[in-house]
């Protein structure tokens, strides 16, 4: 069942003001974001920095990128917003060689792979990937528009004003050193009040000390930034190693035919779970599940390559724009109860 976090009026308001704050709007920009306003990104971010900046807001009763690229246009938009999936139809749309666009800054929810080539194929100069959660009222961590390029590509940047982040043992309570991988936990004004009516999902996600625990794998640098590895039920555990879906999606998406890739966990007799990928092709693109597996067996580790490749051309999608996984994986299971 869906878990409803109790958001405060204050904190979204906050939140709201951050990301006016990280992105520098004012009332001369103009801000383009397919994301649903049901969703905390469209509510707080797409709602609300708009009415506190003064800014003016595009939006779509529903996403097209084609569409989305003539009102960018159009408008003249100079900030934009949105998750992989958008960016990644906007990447290969073929109007956008054609569209005069005049993007300078904005946020992407996304791979360091496809950070890059929105970086070189969009032309968004002052490109961030902030981190925030529905728990955290869309707050948490950014980096600063200036930062250096290879901090804005590679990590989700420092905490915000009056956000404390911790990285903890997952389904543990030890905090670990900087440099070392783990759960990465919040504190301070974002947090939310807890899941309405849930007060055992509530316990083990907040603490006696105001930390949340948000689920997500995470490393904190000597330098204060906060660097993604993957979330820890997207880790899959083969024969007792840990491989990072992150890490294989990042290699598929090197490959010249590849426009997204998925990574899940299999069920197998021996190993317990294996790699199994879901993989859609770019428009005319051509490649065969034995090649792509090949792509990666010349590089990854042998127990992280997929056994598996599932080519498709649509993929399940939650209200909020995102790949359901869960989905994904029970049609594994489906294909492995009747084979």
């Amino acid at each position: 069942m869906p878990k409803a976090a109790m958001l405060f009026h204050s904190a979204m308001l906050r939140g709201a003001w951050c990301g006016c704050e990280v992105l520098q709007l004012t009332e001369a920009d103009r801000f383009f974001s397919p994301q649903p306003f049901f969703h905390v990104g469209g509510s707080i971010q797409v709602m609300l920095t708009p009415i506190i900046s003064g800014c003016r807001m595009i939006v779509q009763p529903y996403f097209d990128a084609g569409q989305a690229l003539e009102l960018m246009e159009r408008h003249r938009c100079n900030v934009l917003m949105g998750h992989q999936p958008h960016y990644i139809e906007y990447l290969n749309h073929p109007d956008l060689k054609t569209r005069n666009l005049v993007l300078e800054k904005g946020m992407i929810f996304a791979s360091p792979e496809v950070n890059k080539r929105v970086y070189d194929e969009m032309g968004i100069r002052k490109l961030i990937s902030p981190y925030g959660l529905t728990e955290t009222h869309i707050g948490g961590t950014a980096c600063a528009l200036d930062d250096p390029l290879e901090l804005r590509m590679t990590t989700v940047g420092r905490p915000m004003p009056g956000v404390e982040i911790g990285i903890r043992q997952p389904n543990g309570k030890e905090f670990l050193p900087v440099g070392e991988p783990g759960e990465v936990c919040f504190r301070g004004w974002c947090i939310t009040k807890g899941y309405f009516d849930d007060p055992e999902k509530t316990a083990e996600a907040l603490d006696e000390q105001g930390w949340f625990r948000t689920g997500d794998l995470g490393v904190m640098g000597k330098d204060g930034y906060l660097r993604l590895v993957g979330r820890i039920k997207e880790m899959i555990r083969v024969g007792g190693e840990n491989v990072a879906a992150a890490e294989v999606e990042s290699i598929l998406l090197k490959h010249h035919a590849v426009k997204q890739a998925v990574a899940v966990g299999m069920v197998d007799a021996r190993l317990a779970e294996v790699v199994a990928v879901f993989v859609e092709l770019k428009t005319g693109a051509e490649a065969t599940e034995e090649g792509l597996i090949d792509f990666c067996r010349h590089r990854l580790a042998g127990f992280k390559v997929p056994r598996r490749v599932e080519i498709v051309r649509e993929w399940p999608m939650s209200g909020a724009g995102k790949i359901q996984r869960y989905v994904l994986r029970e049609s594994l299971h489906r294909a492995g109860s009747m084979s």
